[in-house]
């Protein structure tokens, strides 16, 4: 089961927590927190909308997007584990993608403060990938 303690622990390292439902929800970092990002590849993939409609019948957001400069992580709780992953809309081909299914919520926060803050293989991969395609 995912806890309020780990949302909790995650936005105390400036990560944002979107579509939450029970048993999962995406986590974005936002480029004011330091840590992996590519500077060049900015993108602001969230606006959730209000209620209030302009006079052209178009929908107020309501708050502005959360710009990120990392690929965006998808936890889930399913059959008892945890699944940390890169985004669903991913392509599963790229380098640098990855989906590990553990045991305890204490791993999942370890391999998502890892992704965004420290130096790993997977986020390595991705940014190599990345500066290839830009050129």
């Amino acid at each position: 089961m995912i806890t309020q303690s780990l949302i909790n622990n995650l936005e105390k390292k400036g990560l944002v927590i979107y579509h939450k439902a029970p048993n999962s929800f995406t986590i974005l970092k936002p480029i004011e927190a330091k840590g992996n990002g590519i500077d060049w590849d900015i993108k602001a993939p969230f606006t959730f909308l209000s209620n209030t409609v302009d006079e052209n019948g178009n929908y107020y957001p309501k708050s502005p997007p959360v710009k990120t400069d990392s690929p965006i992580l998808k936890l889930k709780f399913i059959d008892e584990k945890f699944d940390v992953s890169l985004w669903k809309w991913t392509d599963k081909t790229i380098p640098g993608y990855f989906q590990k299914k553990i045991e305890t919520e204490k791993e999942a926060l370890n391999i998502i403060v890892n992704y965004f803050f420290e130096e790993n293989e997977y986020f390595n991969a991705y940014r190599e990938w990345k500066l290839k395609s830009k050129n």
